[in-house]
């Protein structure tokens, strides 16, 4: 099955800053959270400790990456009308200068740790590499032919603290949806989009958001 994915980049070089230095709002990735047990979460929140301010030069945009994913109220409502698997987080983005005025935006958080996310992986069919130094061009390519086989070579001694697995050639099993318009794979940082998602948020003129062609194959199983 073809069809066209898409990964997300910054569009622009903006800056968030934690009002409170010594707490930041980041929810448990490594769980999924009931409605109940995110509004338990934001209930439970010292006060500000879900709120962030624009650093200097920086400026509203629909679209921020500070490693979490913050997106404004016209983006959400935008994605909701899409196929996610996702739950967000209210948070507040204030002024600099006066965090009593603050726009509320959500921290996205989309589903990456479940045991079902690695079975979306065609193992014997990928291709999976690593490079030797991030200035390295060229990629050293790894026989990976299960999951198994990525957590023995994460266990050897050479391999705990990194080089890092990264896939490049991508084949999905039958168990992926290919109707999910944003998600995330394993053995990659990137947020890959589909592309009728990625048109809209073009239409619509989503700031802070660019797009880029994933560089290597991305294969639907049939």
């Amino acid at each position: 099955m073809n069809k066209r994915f898409y990964t997300i980049r910054d569009a622009e070089f903006v800056a968030l800053e934690s009002v409170l230095d010594y707490v930041m709002f980041h929810p448990n990735f490594l769980k999924w959270d009931t409605e109940q047990q995110i509004a338990e979460i934001e209930k439970a929140l010292p006060k500000n400790a879900n709120c962030f301010k624009l650093a200097y030069r920086s400026k509203y945009l629909d679209f921020y990456n500070e490693g979490y994913i913050y997106i404004s109220r016209r983006l959400k409502d935008i994605l909701s009308e899409y196929n996610l698997c996702a739950q967000y987080y209210n948070i507040k983005i204030a002024e600099r200068k006066d965090i009593s005025n603050f726009k509320w935006y959500y921290l996205l958080k989309l589903m990456r740790f479940d045991w079902y996310y690695y079975h979306w992986i065609d193992f014997k069919r990928s291709t999976f590499a690593y490079k030797d130094s991030p200035f390295d061009d060229d990629y050293i390519y790894v026989d990976i032919n299960s999951y198994d086989d990525v957590k023995k070579w994460r266990a050897q001694p050479d391999h705990q603290y990194g080089p890092f697995i990264k896939l490049r050639d991508i084949v999905l099993t039958n168990l992926f949806n290919p109707e999910l318009d944003m998600f995330h794979l394993p053995f990659t940082t990137d947020i890959f989009v589909s592309e009728r998602l990625k048109n809209r948020l073009e239409q619509e003129g989503i700031t802070g958001i660019g797009f880029n062609e994933w560089p290597c194959k991305l294969i639907l199983s049939e």
